[in-house]
């Protein structure tokens, strides 16, 4: 079992320089690539942001207007969920006049092929609190009934993604006793309004690897945050149900900077479960903001293999054959690190017999 300490602080403040929040950083960063013979387009986003409706920090959060153009012009995302608190929301009642206005909110917001906002909420139920992510209006609820009820009730429209529920022992207990690889396909990796946190949220995903679940990873900010979180997905197109799909097929990763990430086994994308297949090898290509400064690879939660690039180049490939299999599967996903501390979590490829 691994071990979870309480977290001694629970929010870092943004930084505030102007200079690191309106300069793009990434204009080299890879936005295409062709797997399997399709093509894919990288887009930038967060699924987990408040406004001042939310009551933890409502004088820091600020108001819708804040938050969506901070996303469209500052952080320069392709999509967003604002996850208002479902208790703050008129307690989840969705014919309330408080949930309309965030309907409204997105309906607004939303440029076809330029900027797509999804009706999103976070819904808080004592100790797995999950975020709900949906194509409808219509899925406000109340905190109660427990998150295996309220699975039952949604449909392929919806899906959730838990909070950061790592810092006791109660709350992974209630995280990791109940899961659905198709209802709750994401989880995040990197917070960045818990970076202090990131070493509880990555023993709770080898947790949830170690019991066989599938889910792939993002990072996303929470409260307070500005320019720290990025999920990052590979999709088809550019659109509002493609990107939504790219989310639940798990072709994602997690990322502190705008950095491009494809990593495969053959023509078969992270997030997939795939045949062992003794031919094909595992591809990595990295697109930095800045030099790599390292890369691993992890298997079955393990460090398996590492690079250092000799130059500390912004782009950075990789090919290597997996193991063969002893077991039933084995899982790899990539994590790396910059020269200015920017990191990146690919999702996993597990490999099956």
């Amino acid at each position: 079992m691994e071990s979870f300490n309480a977290e001694e602080k629970q929010f870092s403040f943004p930084i505030t320089k102007p200079a690191r929040l309106v300069q793009p950083s990434a204009p080299t960063t890879q936005t295409m690539t062709n797997v399997g013979g399709k093509s894919y387009q990288l887009s930038f986003g967060d699924l987990h942001r408040h406004t001042d409706l939310s009551l933890c920090f409502p004088f820091f959060d600020g108001s819708y207007d804040d938050q969506f153009r901070y996303v469209i012009e500052v952080a320069e995302h392709d999509f967003v969920g604002i996850t208002d608190h479902a208790r703050d929301l008129s307690n989840g009642q969705v014919d309330s006049l408080v949930w309309r206005r965030s309907v409204k909110e997105v309906t607004r917001h939303r440029l076809n092929g330029g900027f797509i906002p999804y009706f999103a909420y976070e819904r808080s139920q004592s100790q797995t609190d999950h975020n709900v992510i949906s194509l409808r209006d219509d899925l406000l609820r109340p905190f109660e009934p427990h998150i295996r009820d309220f699975w039952k009730e949604i449909d392929g429209d919806t899906f959730t993604i838990p909070h950061n529920t790592g810092r006791t022992p109660a709350m992974v207990q209630a995280l990791w006793s109940i899961h659905d690889n198709e209802k709750r396909p994401l989880m995040e990796i990197f917070q960045g309004c818990r970076a202090n946190a990131d070493q509880n949220m990555a023993a709770m995903v080898r947790l949830g690897y170690s019991k066989g679940y599938r889910f792939g990873l993002i990072a996303s900010s929470d409260h307070l945050s500005t320019h720290r979180s990025y999920a990052c997905v590979w999709s088809p197109k550019r659109e509002r149900e493609s990107i939504f799909r790219s989310l639940q097929s798990r072709r994602t990763y997690g990322a502190t900077d705008r950095i491009g990430l494809v990593f495969r086994y053959g023509q078969n994308w992270m997030g997939e479960e795939v045949k062992y297949r003794k031919k094909d090898s595992l591809f990595l290509q990295i697109t930095g903001t800045r030099p790599v400064k390292e890369v691993r690879v992890i298997k079955n939660g393990k460090p398996w293999k590492s690079f250092k690039p000799a130059e500390q180049s912004l782009k950075f490939e990789q090919s290597l054959a997996p193991d063969p299999l002893d077991e039933k599967e084995d899982y790899y996903f990539v994590e790396l690190e910059q020269s200015d501390g920017n990191r990146a979590w690919s999702s996993p490829i597990w490999i099956v017999r």
